[in-house]
């Protein structure tokens, strides 16, 4: 019984000091994804402009007396965005 408490108490020794490594492991890839991709949007390396445009009509004709409404809206975007290459 001994043999074995001491058995697990090693495993479960080992598996919390991997842990440690392993964490550091995944935060390495996640640095080295996003220097990949941190150039390309970086500050001044990216410009980018956006223009919204919005029109809206409502017109109301009253005859008879009932009122009809009519209305028109009509919305326009346009974006566009430049990468300069490092």
């Amino acid at each position: 019984m001994l043999e074995v408490s001491l058995l697990l108490a090693a495993i479960v020794a080992a598996l919390v000091m991997m842990q440690i490594y392993v964490k550091r492991s995944m935060m390495g890839r996640l640095r080295a994804y996003s220097e990949r991709i941190g150039p390309k949007y970086a500050i001044g390396s990216t410009s980018s402009s956006t223009t919204n445009t919005q029109n809206l009509q409502i017109s109301e004709t009253t005859s008879s007396g009932l009122t009809t409404t009519n209305t028109t809206d009509t919305k326009f975007r346009t974006t566009s965005e430049t990468v300069v290459a490092p």
